[in-house]
């Protein structure tokens, strides 16, 4: 399961006001640090251009990761620069949308697009000279 949708309003207790956050986090605000993890999982042992990664156990899902073409790969499934990339457009739409929230403001269409570029370029033959010489 990649997403869950919540049919039920009883499941979520929406959003705190921004104050008591506000209040919470004056009070104690060791409780703002907040650990996050992601991590690999095994299964793709013998195969070097693909994966699966994982965020924290609890959400019970995976997603495929494959390696981009640019570096050997066959790109037929999202490299880990278009993981990057997904993660901080989750990012940002959910930092609009709260504030969004916050402010009373209605949105009636938001849409985030990251997107960045990844040069693979050979390296100069003074680049491939110093490090030589500096692995001497």
């Amino acid at each position: 399961m990649c997403w869950r949708r919540y049919d039920d309003p009883g499941q979520l207790a929406g959003p705190p006001a921004a104050g008591a956050v506000a209040g919470a986090l004056r009070a104690g605000p060791q409780d703002a640090a907040i650990r996050k993890r992601a991590r690999t999982l095994d299964g793709h042992d013998t195969d070097p251009l693909h994966g699966l990664v994982a965020p924290d156990p609890a959400y019970d899902v995976a997603w495929p990761y494959g390696i981009d073409r640019a570096v050997g790969g066959l790109h037929d499934a999202p490299n880990p620069g278009e993981l990057l990339c997904v993660a901080l457009a989750a990012c940002h739409d959910a930092s609009m949308r709260m504030v969004a929230d916050l402010l009373g403001i209605h949105l009636l269409d938001l849409k985030v697009e990251v997107t960045t570029t990844w040069t693979c370029a050979a390296p100069s033959a003074s680049t491939a000279a110093s490090r030589s010489a500096s692995s001497r």
